[in-house]
C-alpha cells in the first residue's frame, strides 16, 4: 500500500500538468490565392481565398485595399452570419472567398493599354481587433 499511494500521486501529477491550448484572441489571416490572373476591363468577378483563425470567435468584418486607390479608401464587407457554430471556447477557423466584383476592375484611363491592382486584405473582430494584412498578387486588366 505504501508504494501504491505515491505512484497514484505521481499518475494523477502527470495527468493534471496537460497543457491547455490557448488561442489567440486577434484574428489572424492567411492569404492562400486569386482567380483569374487576367481579366477584361469590367468581367469577370475576381476571387480572393484565405483562410483565417480567431481564438475567441468574433470575427466580424473584412476591409480591402484598391492598390490604384491613392486615397486608400477601403472597400467593406460584413462577416456572414455564423452564430450557429461560433463558440468563444474553441474559437473559429475556416476559410474565405471573397468577389469582388468585375465592374469594379476597369482600367481606368482610355490610353492605356492594360493596368494592374492587386488588394491588401485584413480583418476586424466585434472588439475592434485588426488581424494581420496581406496583398495579394497583382491582377493584369485589359481594356
Amino acid at each position: 500500500m505504501r508504494l501504491f499511494a505515491p505512484g497514484l500521486l505521481i499518475l494523477l501529477t502527470l495527468f493534471s500538468c496537460q497543457k491547455t491550448e490557448t488561442k489567440s484572441p486577434l484574428p489572424n489571416i492567411s492569404f492562400t490565392g486569386m482567380t483569374p490572373g487576367t481579366v477584361q476591363s469590367g468581367k469577370p468577378d475576381v476571387t480572393i481565398s484565405f483562410t483565417f483563425e480567431d481564438g475567441d470567435a468574433d470575427v466580424d468584418s473584412i476591409f480591402v485595399f484598391d492598390s490604384r486607390d491613392t486615397d486608400r479608401n477601403r472597400q467593406y464587407y460584413p462577416w456572414p452570419n455564423m452564430e450557429s457554430v461560433r463558440d468563444p471556447a474553441k474559437g473559429l477557423t475556416g476559410a474565405v472567398n471573397l468577389t469582388i466584383r468585375g465592374q469594379f476592375l476597369i482600367v481606368d484611363t482610355p490610353s492605356v493599354q492594360r493596368d494592374s491592382v492587386r488588394f491588401e486584405v485584413f480583418v476586424k473582430d466585434r472588439k475592434n481587433n485588426e488581424s494581420n494584412h496581406f496583398t495579394t498578387d497583382y491582377v493584369e486588366l485589359l481594356p
